[in-house]
């Protein structure tokens, strides 16, 4: 064992009797406490180095304005996150179709605002209007007459067009 340029003088005596402890036995408690009574003597002088030197460690803060800003940002995103998925109070605006019937009511209602759409953009002549206005117009009368069967016998006028 060697010690360190500048260790103390009694860590060169005890690497002597560490040597001479391993060749006679009876010599090992002593230097165990040789070594005990160095730890604490080393340790008392790492504490005072640390008490009577100024400062021992600097911190420096860098702050950055645009990190600053990202945060925030992120912090936006996060609540708009939150305010999307948050389940709505009161019904919905639209309600679901519930049967099919309705299903059929509201596509053959779509099917009567395209043609009618179709005739006042030209795409449709007068005649071929009046044919497929009648023929989708009687269908939704038949859907509607399906589903009228309410509980109360009422049965809705026949719808006729000239």
């Amino acid at each position: 064992m060697r010690g360190a340029p500048g260790s103390p003088s009694e860590c060169r005596s005890l690497a002597r009797l560490m040597k001479a402890a391993a060749v006679r036995p009876q010599l090992a408690p002593v230097a165990a406490a040789q070594i005990s009574s160095l730890q604490s003597a080393i340790a008392r002088r790492v504490a005072s180095s640390y008490v009577d030197d100024a400062a021992p460690v600097t911190f420096r803060l860098i702050v950055n304005p645009l990190v600053t800003w990202m945060w925030i940002g992120g912090l936006i995103a996060l609540s708009g996150a939150a305010i999307a998925i948050w389940p709505a109070r009161g019904p919905r605006r639209r309600p679901a179709i519930a049967t099919d019937l309705e299903a059929l009511k509201e596509a053959k209602y779509r099917e009567i605002r395209d043609a009618e759409l179709d005739h006042a953009a030209g795409k449709l002549s007068d005649e071929d209007f009046a044919l497929l206005d009648a023929e989708l117009r009687s269908e939704a009368v038949e859907i509607l007459e399906r589903g009228t069967a309410n509980g109360n016998g009422h049965r809705p006028a026949k719808v006729t067009h000239s």
